[in-house]
């Protein structure tokens, strides 16, 4: 992503210095892109991927940050914002990058969503993962007793 970083930065910094609902709009629309639903893996998707490091790109970088603090600040808050509307693999991760980063104040509001957030990403995995995990049979039921016959037949082998 360097080489993209690279070829746009200049560019779209200085739309955004000029045009200050142009950064606005880029964050919305790249968190739109990153959570949007996919039909690829969202771990593998390039797209949300490349969203993910956009992001992580224009709430770190000091090209990017080198406006007024306060500003920096209500970025990454607008961001914090947007990744929990849909909390997803990638908007989580930039949540928890953005946080890190983030002055103090920022960080102690939004570490305890995050941190729900991730236990509720874990509950439902397991939740997920617990129902894969069992032995599923599935009998006809126009047959009566075909679980006992299933039980049968193992007994004899």
């Amino acid at each position: 992503m360097d080489g993209a970083f690279l070829l746009w930065d200049e560019l779209l910094v200085r739309l955004s210095n000029d045009m200050p609902r142009f950064l606005r709009l880029l964050v919305l629309r790249l968190v739109d892109l990153m959570t949007a639903p996919s039909p690829l893996e969202t771990e593998t998707d390039p797209f949300k991927e490349a969203a993910y490091f956009w992001l992580r790109h224009i709430c770190m970088d000091p090209k990017w940050t080198s406006d007024a603090l306060n500003s920096v600040q209500k970025r990454h808050v607008a961001v914090l914002q947007s990744c929990f509307e849909t909390p997803t693999f990638w908007s989580l991760r930039l949540a928890q990058d953005v946080i890190d980063a983030a002055a103090p104040g920022v960080k102690a509001d939004w570490e305890p969503v995050l941190q729900a957030c991730i236990a509720e990403d874990d509950s439902v995995a397991t939740d997920d993962s617990s129902a894969n995990d069992q032995d599923v049979r599935m009998e006809d039921p126009s047959e009566p007793d075909a679980g006992t016959a299933d039980a049968a037949a193992k007994d004899s082998q």
